[in-house]
């Protein structure tokens, strides 16, 4: 059994978040002791964890600290004067503790803990789970229990600290466009005087794994399916493009303002930073959610020109997609929508909607982007 506690903190300044994660493990080992009739009887029981399934994105950690380590008799039934002659109990191949002359159904009965505190034997764990993903424990000796049989538990209790560095965008900056130099400056020009400059595509998605890797991540479809997408348009320059005071801008990266479905019946817009850490995204972007549906404000968001507009209409399959627009504002964010997912033959799909400034991008980088989407929705 394991808990874990998460908590984020980041330096004011800094383009880099530490996750710091707590985790309880509490694994138990039962030992069956048959009759001995007078001669010593030895055992040897081993019981294994994936550490992947404890940790989440373990491949990611770059520390583990144990905090505490501990053992303890617990739930003992039959030979109450049974005796443990000899025992070791070894983690990871490590022997953290020995054993030698001691009534299991005293030491249970009395809740005695035995703490390790060795630090080397503490540092070689922590070495060894950075390069294992298994958490083997093992219990073996030698005992005596003429009077009757004897089952009893041993429960080993780990309290870890595991730690990540991850990129955070706190900040964020643009680059101006050399038009005069950019291989778009006829285009820009071009349709940057039309009323309505942007166009727009439409295609299915194949989405069947990326629903079942949202069903294992325990996380909502919506959030999944956006990440990947905002993750998509962040490895496409075109994407970040935005027009500002009829100059050309290039953004370091994009972030969100999806519309936010309420139990009324409303919606509201929020806003939604874009991080490398697919856990990170995902722990932010259900504060903004909750913060959202808690509110009855439309623009209860503050967001900037560097987002894409996401929407989803999942009682929709639709083919095509129109945005209410006011022609006099100037706006060059792309808006992405996503549709109903349909089932046919055991396949999964839903409709995406992509509509995009024409001075900025062609159908080529919709393409890109739709080519990428596809690819990281069927991993």
């Amino acid at each position: 059994m394991f808990f874990a506690l998460v908590l984020i903190t980041s330096c004011e300044d800094s383009d880099t978040v530490q996750i710091t994660a707590s985790t309880s493990i509490n694994e138990s080992i039962i030992v069956n002791f048959p009759q001995t009739n007078g001669a010593s009887v030895d055992y040897d029981q081993t019981t294994s964890e994936d550490i992947t399934e404890i940790v989440s994105n373990f491949d990611t950690i770059s520390s583990i600290n144990i905090d505490s380590l501990s053992y303890q008799f617990k739930n003992v039934v039959g030979n109450t004067n049974a005796i443990i002659e000899t025992a070791s109990i070894i983690i990871q191949g490590s022997v953290i503790a020995t054993i030698s002359n001691i009534n299991i159904a005293t030491e249970a009965s009395n809740s005695s803990v035995f703490e390790i505190t060795d630090e080397v034997i503490l540092n070689q764990l922590e070495a060894n789970f950075l390069n294992n993903t298994s958490l083997i424990i093992q219990f073996s000796g030698t005992g005596i229990s003429d009077a009757g049989d004897l089952d009893f538990e041993i429960e080993v209790s780990m309290q870890l600290t595991t730690t990540k560095i991850t990129s955070f965008f706190k900040m964020k900056t643009k680059k101006l466009i050399d038009i005069e130099n950019w291989n778009r400056k006829e285009h820009f020009h071009f349709f940057s005087q039309f009323s309505e400059p942007f166009f727009g595509v439409t295609s299915k998605v194949d989405c069947s794994k990326a629903y079942l890797k949202a069903k294992e991540k325990q996380v909502s479809f919506f959030l999944y399916y956006l990440y990947q997408a905002l993750k998509t348009a962040n490895e496409i320059d075109n994407f970040k493009y935005r027009i500002i005071d009829k100059q050309a801008y290039e953004f370091d990266i994009v972030n969100a303002s999806p519309t936010i479905k309420r139990s009324n019946g409303t919606f509201g817009f929020s806003y939604m930073d874009y991080f490398e850490d697919e856990d990170m995204f995902y722990e932010k972007a259900l504060e903004e959610i909750e913060r959202v549906q808690n509110t009855n404000s439309l623009f209860s968001a503050v967001s900037d020109e560097n987002v894409i507009h996401f929407s989803a209409i999942p009682w929709i399959d639709f083919t095509s997609v129109s945005h209410a627009r006011n022609f006099s504002h100037p706006d060059s964010c792309p808006k992405i929508s996503f549709g109903k997912i349909t089932e046919d033959n055991g396949i999964k799909s839903m409709p995406i909607s992509i509509h995009v400034h024409h001075g900025l991008m062609d159908g080529y980088h919709i393409g890109l982007f739709i080519d990428k989407f596809k690819k990281l929705m069927d991993e």
